[in-house]
């Protein structure tokens, strides 16, 4: 029989002892430190968190918003849920009226998340949400920001919320757009805004544009958000005589300005407001004062984004246009939605598409499957930029071009870009006198 001799026993003993040794360490640690933590537990549904102006002066947009995301919600439960580690999980929604105030809408979204422990959240409207996003982000929460400036919250450095909502610097990209298009002898600009964070992006964003168009920017103003009377800026701006005037506004201010445009005859060629003119009540308000006005939209119901996707070779993913108009229908009547319904129902379908991507409810892997994620949803297309991932915002800028127009006895709501989905070509606006003898017009929504 082999026998080894006493100094190469010896030698493999202490290796074998140091082996053991080693791999005794890695167990012990994994099991006291394990860094990567415990195995993901599965759920029985993906709770969705969201607070939003269910009352005061945003109530119009954060109802439909809700009304979209529960839509949404429904949609997904109904053709299977979300696929999740071997299983088809069902959401949930858990929602708060904050009341437009922005201290509420931080203690609200606060409670989801500690009390009702919500998986992830959907972000408030607007500027409401560039105040709840500090919360979702200290509690290690992944987070998506549809309605409000997220480029702003990037840039300071927020790790788990990507963004389905333009960079507020693209506003007035495609308006301009379709404006120089149509146009090529419009050659001044004047630019009005609300001064307050977040809306002064907006400004930034047609200051650079106007550039890039061959536009000049001959007035540059701000007024405070409660303002009242905005003939003396409106007395200013019709001494110019601009061709463009674009109105960075929210809906109290936005329909003093309209209103006021129209008593002291401010006749401008192209106007574009942003917020208030996608709203079915801004036709019903202004009726034929309503002509001419422009807004570039985040979403219409009669954009067929999956024959657009189809062409581009990208997947679709949700619900279609077509099937949320025939379900709001089913639950409002005929009225056209405001474009927060459809905005807000793509976060859920992006969601369910990140989820089933990382496979995982950890804030830090649901971002990155967002970053890697390419497709068409009701709203457009979501894709990160790779160039600018730390951005994580998912689309370029708002993709529609809206505009109210006068046919025959008409007001009808017409799609001015992409072109390709394109319901009438850019008109514009007739002067105060003009509308003035036009007789009270019928109001069509949809064609």
């Amino acid at each position: 029989m082999f026998k080894l001799d006493k100094a190469v026993s010896t030698r493999l003993v202490a290796v074998v002892l140091a082996v053991v040794i080693v791999i005794a360490a890695v167990v012990a640690y994994i099991v006291l430190y394990n860094p990567f933590g415990p195995p993901e537990e599965i759920p029985s549904e993906i709770r969705i968190g969201t607070v939003l102006p269910l009352s005061g002066p945003f109530s119009v947009e954060g109802s439909q918003a809700l009304l979209g995301m529960q839509v949404a919600v429904e949609w997904v439960n109904q053709h299977g849920g979300v696929k999740f580690k071997g299983k088809q999980l069902p959401f949930t929604l858990k929602y708060y009226d904050d009341q437009s105030n922005p201290d509420y809408a931080v203690q609200l979204t606060q409670k989801v998340v500690t009390e009702d422990k919500v998986h992830v959240v959907i972000h408030d409207w607007g500027i409401l949400g560039e105040f709840t996003a500090p919360v979702t982000e200290r509690e290690g929460v992944f987070s998506i920001q549809w309605a409000g400036g997220a480029e702003k919250l990037m840039g300071q450095g927020f790790k788990y919320m990507t963004s389905f909502h333009a960079p507020l610097t693209s506003f007035y990209k495609n308006v301009l757009k379709v404006i120089r298009d149509v146009d090529p002898n419009a050659t001044t600009v004047a630019l009005i805004w609300r001064s307050q964070p977040g809306i002064e992006l907006w400004t930034a964003g047609a200051r650079t544009y106007a550039a890039e168009y061959g536009f000049k920017l001959i007035y540059d103003r701000g007024y405070p958000p409660d303002i009242t009377d905005a003939s003396y800026i409106l007395n200013e701006i019709k001494s110019l005589s601009p061709d463009v005037l674009l109105v960075s506004c929210y809906p109290p201010d936005g329909y003093t300005i309209v209103s006021q445009m129209r008593d002291l005859r401010v006749n401008v060629k192209w106007v574009a407001c942003q917020v208030i003119v996608v709203k079915p009540e801004f036709a019903e308000t202004f009726n034929k004062a309503a002509v001419g006005f422009i807004q570039d939209s985040h979403w219409e119901p009669e954009i067929k984004w999956e024959d657009i996707a189809s062409q581009k070779g990208v997947e679709y993913i949700g619900a279609t246009n077509e099937e949320l108009m025939q379900i709001f229908f089913e639950k409002r009547g005929t009225r056209r939605p405001a474009s927060e319904y459809g905005m807000a129902a793509a976060q859920i379908f992006l969601l369910k598409k990140i989820i089933e991507e990382a496979q995982s409810l950890e804030a830090g892997k649901l971002i990155e499957a967002a970053k890697k994620i390419d497709v068409y949803t009701c709203r457009g297309r979501f894709k990160i930029d790779p160039k600018e991932p730390l951005k994580q915002i998912g689309l370029e800028a708002p993709p529609i071009v809206v505009q109210w127009q006068k046919h025959g006895n008409k007001l009808t709501y017409e799609i001015l870009y992409p072109y390709e989905a394109k319901t009438a070509n850019a008109s514009p606006m007739p002067t105060w006198e003009e509308k003035e003898g036009y007789p009270t017009l019928e109001i069509q929504l949809f064609h």
